[in-house]
């Protein structure tokens, strides 16, 4: 008892914790935003109830003890003439109380969403958005009769997700847009909610003079320039003396490739492209970041890092050459072999601090805001190889306003557009964590590997929460310092 805090060293540590700049950064990530959602049955009558949602809860939960209680004793008196009414009269009650707990507003936080079912009798499921992949618009009734529009949600297994428009206010569209944008900037088709106030505005028949088709072409147009790619076909000749052998990779705006030399000596190409209707002197500073880029990617002399040759453009697309590599990329091997040990992902961790060593201390000091499992090969020794830059993926995503690198791990400050050395620290403690538990990390989180399962030893459990802490300053200072830490002597005893 002689060492409990006293209240007033409790209250100065609650205030120290509270003054924490990583505390209040981590709350407005995950700030919650509540959305009126006017869909299910009863609406008209709870928005014209003056009492707020836990007011109706309370009244609903006192209708059905009384229901319960009434009923006990009717039924242990053996008054059954009175038993038919009650259960009529009390079913209905019942019914109006579960219509009264409903709460007419969608959730969203960092992590998960929550969308209002319009059946009262059914349970609102909570959603994680790492499980959506995809945002379309689409029309719930396609007839002459009118629209029913809405936002719908794709997760990868193929379950879908509605948020229909006319259960939306529309002064309510922008926060709506601003929040998925904000918590969920890995879905793919993202664009498609600048049309919203079209689309709602076109169910409501405030868009005179267009039709429906019109409404929809220019929606598409827009869609098309924006997120659609064709990448190249097999036996595509590039700059006449490269042929592509096979795709290896694509997604959003590029496509990765094994092509074939004249020589016979194989490559790995990397294409993007710039929308085609962006705006002239936004595809200009777009193409011009990427010939910068890539300049100071082919002047890289690392033996972990794979060479860049040159670049070029072609058709309106354009490439960086790079050295090929054999063997499976952290992702692919990790899952091959189900586990593995904190010694090996320790290793790693100290090879990839050494790349990001490198990189940093350049002059200008690169950052690479894509470090993930997907672009880290596991070389035929063991040893890790970085196969990819955020180069070619950056210069289309300043010109669209998109975000560089997966979002699992990615750091907070990332996310907001500041990226900086110390945020590929954040990614480099989020691939130990996928090395550790086989599991991409949740977003915008410190990962704890042992809170999923992972066998580690305390040093190792801290290790990865100190890297992948929300507030920057409390990671290590810089690549280097990690580095000098995973070196320290006898750390291999401590672990």
């Amino acid at each position: 008892m002689e060492n409990e805090p006293t209240k007033s060293e409790l209250q100065k540590l609650l205030m120290r914790k509270l003054s924490d700049p990583g505390v209040h950064d981590a709350e407005n990530l995950s700030r919650p935003v509540f959305i009126t959602y006017r869909e299910g049955w009863g609406h008209g009558l709870r928005s014209k109830l003056p009492a707020p949602p836990q007011a109706r809860l309370a009244v609903a939960v006192g209708v059905a003890a009384a229901y319960s209680l009434v009923g006990s004793l009717l039924f242990q008196h053996g008054v059954t003439l009175v038993a038919v009414p009650y259960l009529l009269i009390g079913s209905m009650l019942l019914f109006i109380a579960a219509l009264l707990i409903q709460d007419d507003r969608m959730y969203m936080d960092r992590l998960s969403f929550i969308i209002p079912s319009r059946n009262p009798l059914l349970f609102n499921s909570k959603v994680l958005w790492s499980r959506i992949e995809e945002l379309s618009i689409v029309d719930l009734k396609k007839n002459a009769s009118g629209s029913r529009f809405a936002i719908r949600l794709h997760e990868a297994s193929g379950e879908k997700h509605d948020i229909l428009l006319s259960a939306l206010q529309r002064e309510d569209l922008d926060e709506l847009r601003e929040t998925i944008e904000a918590y969920a900037p890995h879905i793919k088709g993202l664009v498609l909610l600048r049309d919203l106030e079209r689309f709602f505005d076109f169910e409501h028949k405030r868009l005179e003079g267009v039709c429906y088709t019109q409404l929809w072409e220019s929606g598409a147009a827009l869609s098309f320039g924006l997120t659609s790619f064709t990448p190249l076909t097999p036996d595509t000749l590039l700059q006449e003396q490269f042929r592509v052998e096979k795709q290896i990779a694509a997604g959003g705006f590029s496509a990765v490739y094994v092509v074939k030399g004249d020589d016979g000596e194989r490559f790995v190409v990397k294409e993007s492209v710039v929308p085609f209707n962006l705006e002239p002197e936004l595809k200009d500073k777009a193409q011009q970041q990427f010939e910068r880029e890539a300049r100071l990617l082919t002047k890289l002399n690392h033996p972990r890092i794979a060479n860049v040759y040159d670049h070029f453009v072609e058709n309106g697309r354009s490439y960086l050459r790079m050295q090929y590599i054999e063997g499976d990329n952290l992702r692919a091997h990790i899952r091959a072999c189900n586990a593995v040990s904190e010694a090996v992902v320790i290793a790693w961790v100290t090879e990839l601090a050494e790349i990001l060593t490198y990189l940093h201390e350049l002059a200008p000091p690169m950052v690479h805001r894509d470090l993930s499992p997907d672009n880290i090969l596991v070389g035929k020794d063991g040893r890790l190889v970085l196969i990819d830059f955020g180069a070619a993926n950056e210069f289309v995503g300043n010109a669209t306003g998109t975000l560089v690198g997966k979002h699992a791990y990615m750091a907070p400050e990332q996310i907001r557009a500041a990226a900086e050395p110390r945020s590929d620290l954040y990614s480099l403690g989020a691939c130990a964590y996928f090395c550790l538990t086989g599991r991409d990390p949740e977003p915008i989180r410190r990962s704890s590997p042992r809170a999923h399962g992972a066998n580690i030893s305390d040093w190792c459990e801290d290790l990865v929460k100190r890297l992948t802490n929300l507030d920057r300053d409390e990671r290590f200072a810089s690549s280097r310092e990690c580095l000098e830490f995973l070196r320290e002597p006898g750390r291999a005893q401590e672990n």
